[in-house]
This record gives C-alpha cells, structure tokens and sequence, in this order.
C-alpha cells in the first residue's frame, strides 16, 4: 500500500501498489485510466461511491439502477432521442406483478405479457 499525504507526490515501481489518499480531495489533472481495459472496478459491493457527477455521455453495455431514474431539477430528462431510440420498454403491474413489454410495431404501440 503507498499512502500519499496531500501535496506529496509518490512514484511506485511495484507493479500491485495501491494508493491510499488521506486528507483533502485529490484533485487530478489528467485521465484516471486503469492499466488493462474491462479489469478493474470502481469501489465494491460493501464499499460504494456515494454519489457521481459527470457531464458528457456515459458509455457501457449496462447501467443498474436501484431505485429510479429521475430527471434534474427542472423536469427535463429524455430517454433516447431522435438518432438512438430503446426498441423495448419493460414495465410491471403493481397491481398483479405481471410484466409488460412496450414496443412501437409499424407506428402502433403494443403491450405483451411477458
């Protein structure tokens, strides 16, 4: 483990160091890019990020959410737009339990029990 103190700057050439930053924030000035893509992960299951503010796009083959997915502040959220559209949309009857798959066939919006 190599602990950086604020202001200190560490080289390491032990190919498994990690870092341990105590103190303030560590701010970066260059891309954080892990040394082999697909390999590595941002926090754990029992030691999670709280939050993420990003602006731009965010690329991956997943996103799980929890809870909801809520727009900002002032109601303005989209999912898709008029060059990238979701071809389903799955949705469950809080009635029943049941699950709904939502797609538009030839202009006409369609339910099936799934």
């Amino acid at each position: 483990m190599v602990t950086v103190v604020p202001g200190q700057k560490v080289l390491s050439s032990h190919i498994n160091a990690k870092l341990d930053i105590d103190g303030s924030d560590y701010k970066m000035t260059a891309n954080f890019v892990p040394a082999v893509g697909s390999s590595f992960d941002l926090g754990l299951t029992g030691t999670r990020w709280k939050d993420l503010f990003l602006s731009g796009d965010v690329n991956s083959n997943n996103v799980n959410v929890n809870t909801a997915v809520l727009p900002d502040i002032n109601g303005g959220a989209t999912l898709g737009n008029d060059t990238k559209g979701f071809e389903y949309l799955y949705l469950k009857d809080t009635a029943n339990s049941n699950v709904y798959r939502l797609e538009v066939v030839s202009g006409v919006l369609q339910a099936t029990l799934i």
